[in-house]
């Protein structure tokens, strides 16, 4: 049954946004060596033709932000739809890519890779290039119409989301890329395809935030002694600096985004309580099928959208008859009858969700009626019994609205 919540004494012990709830962190770009207006094409590194495996750079980041959010990187494609017709869309194709930082053992006269400090594999959209036209020389490139040349390859950005992994990073990391051709890769695909002409942009342009660590050298994982400048010396196979890339090719177009490891306190929670105590730091994930604490279960997210508080939100995905709720005891002891203002904000996708399109995170309080420091019933309020749940926006909830708010009472 739902009530209007009349004022009393009844005390809270905690307090938990169910399904899902709004957090924000101020994200910011720590290294930038990806050009602001990308280029029809790059020179490229080859995976197949040069029988590589991963591909990367040693950088530096700026600024103090060191919470990992995302890596961008530029990659250039050789292959036009015309050549794969049985392959993906009229657009696009798919294929897995993982993304890798690692940590930096300094050496001289060569810095070598240090442990591994987060990874991601995600299936990822690689566009074609556009088809072949007959007037340019050979008849096989695509001609721009930003500056009417023509190209063999076709430059884009790939993004990959790692604010799930909650990886700090150091100041100095070594950035990888491994996808799978052919006959290369973890494991090798078998068959020939699409990312048999795929390839890793490289450039001379300085980094416009953080810096190349050696902007003549790269890190490369390649099967053939003769590619490395050392003719193998250094060992084969082996995801190692190389040096002589020239000034022209050895910066990679990477772009890494993070968040304050001490996120600032105004912008952690969005759940609007006027308590002078309030610490916007002590939220958990909590499983309420089991009673355990688990963050595994949520995620820090880009977006979506524009949240109310910034650029980004807490996520927390359930299935079936899954709870999963973001929860805090940070407010224990406080009397019902203070409370002036609760409000929250959520966001219900339509995409995925394979319930009532009026689903979406509720609050609801562990509460003490009797004095007892133990609580005996739960109260909550649903933003479907108080108002009309709207998908793919935000949405504020008043969860006392002049006293006219509708709760239920467990049990």
């Amino acid at each position: 049954m739902f009530k209007k919540l009349r004022r009393s004494t009844f005390v809270i012990l905690a307090i938990t946004l169910a399904l899902a709830a709004t957090s924000t962190f101020a994200q910011s770009v720590v290294y930038n060596a990806i050009p602001a207006t990308l280029a029809p094409s790059y020179p490229s590194q080859p995976f197949q033709a040069q029988q590589t495996r991963e591909f990367g750079d040693y950088v530096h980041l700026g600024g103090t932000n060191r919470v990992l959010n995302t890596v961008d990187v530029t990659m250039v494609t050789w292959a036009p739809k015309s050549d794969w017709p049985s392959v993906g869309t009229p657009t696009d194709w798919t294929h897995n890519f993982t993304l890798n930082i690692y940590n930096v053992v300094p050496g001289s006269p060569l810095n070598t890779r240090g442990s591994l400090i987060a990874t991601v594999t995600q299936a990822q959209l690689v566009p074609w290039r556009p088809a072949a036209d007959p007037t340019c020389p050979g008849g096989t490139a695509w001609r721009s119409t930003a500056d009417g040349g023509c190209y063999n390859g076709y430059a884009f950005n790939m993004s990959f989301n790692m604010s799930g992994l909650n990886a700090t990073l150091p100041n100095d990391i070594i950035i990888g890329i491994q996808y799978a051709t052919q006959t290369y890769g973890f494991p090798p695909v078998g068959t020939g395809g699409p990312y048999d002409s795929l390839n890793v942009a490289v450039q001379g342009a300085p980094a416009s935030v953080g810096s190349d660590a050696n902007v003549d050298r790269v890190f490369w994982d390649t099967l053939t002694a003769g590619w490395y400048t050392d003719g193998g010396a250094g060992g084969v196979g082996i995801f190692r600096e190389d040096t002589a890339w020239t000034a022209l090719y050895g910066t990679i177009p990477f772009k890494v985004t993070a968040t304050p490891v001490t996120p600032p306190a105004a912008e952690i929670i969005n759940v609007g309580y006027s308590s002078p105590f309030a610490n916007p730091t002590a939220w958990l994930i909590f499983n309420d099928e089991t009673n355990t604490i688990d963050n595994s279960l949520g995620s820090l997210v880009v977006g979506p959208g524009t949240p109310p508080l910034g650029n980004g939100s807490s996520q927390i995905s359930v299935t079936g008859t899954q709870r999963r709720n973001l929860a805090t005891y940070q407010f224990s002891g406080t009397v019902l009858s203070t409370i002036d203002t609760l409000k929250f904000s959520t966001y219900n996708p339509s995409a995925g969700n394979g319930g009532s399109a009026s689903r979406s995170g509720y609050l609801q309080f562990n509460v003490d009626f009797d004095g007892t420091d133990t609580w005996q019933r739960r109260i909550g309020f649903v933003p479907s019994q108080n108002g009309t749940v709207i998908q793919n926006q935000w949405q504020e909830w008043d969860a006392i609205n002049g006293g006219a708010a509708l709760w239920f009472h467990s049990g």
